[in-house]
């Protein structure tokens, strides 16, 4: 499978690190390739979506992990509304906890 950017927000698991929010596809200033950013469940990343001070996403200190595609497996869509949504309340409060603005509210980018 081809990832590419319509496949962000969708449930991963990446290999050695855990489940997340696949949150950027594309290329990167610090490496080439195409890389996939993902925000973790868990803080078992090694960064916020920034990287050597450019910014790809946003997320908590240590959710951040990029890898490349081969490391990503997708995950089953949610069956029910209330886990996604329970899913989305609590990535709200990670960022407001972490005073990491939402992309929502964000004009600037």
């Amino acid at each position: 499978m081809i990832i590419d950017s319509t496949h962000v927000g969708q449930r991963v698991k990446v290999q050695g690190r855990g489940e997340g929010v696949l949150s950027f596809v594309g290329v990167t200033r610090f490496k080439s390739g195409l890389w996939c950013g993902v925000w973790l469940d868990e803080p078992k990343g090694k960064n916020d979506g920034a990287v050597k001070g450019e910014r790809y996403f946003k997320c908590p200190p240590n959710h951040g992990v990029f890898v490349l595609s081969k490391f990503i497996t997708f995950l089953p869509i949610a069956s029910s509304s209330e886990t996604r949504t329970s899913r989305i309340r609590d990535r709200s409060k990670a960022l407001r906890s972490h005073n990491v603005p939402s992309p929502s509210n964000n004009n600037n980018n």
